[in-house]
């Protein structure tokens, strides 16, 4: 294990209903090791918005207390995972020539043309969070996804640029100072879920993942190994609870429950004389407000708001002509995925596959953590340590074109001396 004394990296997923933290190291083969954990319920964040700086400190100042006491180790940086309406993508294109060329392209070059994508006008209230080569096309020649040492006169780039909404970001940055914790890297929780539940076939022959969360649904859509597209529904499985709680007039914890033990995509499968007693459901004051439920009614007010919810997320990938075009389907996770039959509605109605899917068993999570739930927290490690691997690899290039040109430096000046 690749510890470094007694530090960790730690990656916080801040959402609606929970803060999850998991401290982690890299193993000797590179893949996040997770070391502790902490889940606390969530303060000041609304939809995926911090909406309250000192209530978000709050809870994430618990979880990563939590992580830090169950590893042994001191979260000396943090990397973030955001989601939320604010996140946005957008395509864009970057194009350099070399000059004195054809010449060799060089990582430099590569990691020019990269930025160049990133030379936009956005608005006011925006910041670029990020940006994701699609492709790299040399001298007109696409899918030259390694082109360093290659010869040419000209290097361009496809590219998804992801921007956010620039309070939010400078959130991020107030919550960590106050915990005096070192802010590695910000990232969108729906690319950190489908870094944690898509394989890689998957990613080529196209899918679109929807995170089920409680306030948002997080979609990021993929082709041909490379993000197409980020959206996000503003309704989640909360919505769902609060319908729940308006049309059968039960308090918002019963209905939390009738929904989690009783619910179901698909009212037909449900027996229409069935009843439910919620009165055994009831907690504190609302201990005297329980009522017979109809199992049936329950089902109808779920479906309808699930229907909106996916309706939504069809009209996202139908925006980029792809509903029917996915070959991987719809790949479900997050906390609302876990609705019984929620994949067989979907393929009846939006007639795609579906499936819900749980972080990838490479990532290491322990059983208790084992869910859909913890799916963009694991993914974040995951594409914490590809950033890495990449800038790494990118510096070692960097270094041995440094080292060859030092070598022809050396033998110029013996020629010369002779």
């Amino acid at each position: 294990m690749a510890r470094n004394e007694d530090y960790g990296i730690v990656a916080v997923d801040i959402g609606t209903s929970k803060v999850a933290a998991l401290m982690f190291v890299a193993d000797d083969a590179g893949r996040p090791a997770v070391e502790g954990y902490g889940v606390v319920s969530s303060e000041g964040v609304k939809k995926g918005i911090i909406t309250d700086v000192e209530a978000a400190i709050g809870a994430i100042s618990a979880a990563v207390a939590k992580a830090e006491d169950t590893s042994g180790l001191v979260a000396r940086q943090a990397v973030v995972g955001i989601g939320g309406r604010h996140i946005s993508s957008m395509r864009s294109y970057g194009m350099i020539p070399l000059e004195k060329g054809p010449r060799r392209i060089t990582q430099d070059d590569v990691d020019r043309v990269v930025s160049y994508a990133g030379i936009l006008r956005l608005p006011e209230d925006s910041a670029l969070m990020g940006i994701i080569p699609r492709d790299i096309i040399v001298d007109g020649q696409k899918g030259m996804n390694r082109p360093v040492g290659m010869n040419a006169v000209r290097i361009e780039t496809d590219a998804v640029v992801i921007t956010a909404n620039t309070q939010q970001l400078e959130a991020c940055d107030t919550i960590m100072k106050s915990l005096r914790t070192e802010l590695a890297g910000k990232y969108a929780n729906s690319i950190c879920a489908a870094e944690a539940v898509l394989s890689p076939e998957e990613k080529e022959w196209g899918a679109a993942v929807v995170d089920m969360g409680a306030g948002t649904t997080d979609i990021s859509i993929y082709s041909d190994r490379s993000l197409i597209r980020l959206a996000s529904v503003p309704m989640g499985s909360a919505n769902i609870t609060n319908d729940i709680a308006k049309v059968l007039q039960v308090p918002v914890n019963q209905a939390e429950q009738l929904k989690v033990r009783f619910g179901t995509a698909r009212p037909a499968l449900v027996d229409k004389d069935e009843v439910i007693d919620a009165s055994t459901m009831a907690t504190g004051h609302d201990a005297s407000l329980g009522c017979a439920v109809s199992r049936s009614e329950l089902c109808r007010v779920i479906e309808a708001r699930i229907f909106e919810i996916l309706d939504r997320v069809a009209a996202e990938i139908d925006a980029e002509g792809l509903l029917g075009r996915l070959p991987s389907g719809i790949v479900l996770t997050g906390g609302g995925s876990l609705m019984p039959y929620l994949p067989e509605f979907i393929q009846e109605n939006l007639k795609v596959p579906a499936r819900v899917a749980r972080p990838s068993a490479d990532l290491g999570l322990p059983k208790q953590l084992d869910f859909p739930q913890m799916s963009a927290a694991a993914g974040l490690m995951r594409t914490c340590l590809m950033d890495r691997s990449t800038a790494g690899e990118a510096t070692a290039q960097k270094k041995e074109r440094h080292r060859g040109r030092g070598v022809k430096d050396l033998l110029k000046g013996l020629i010369d001396l002779n």
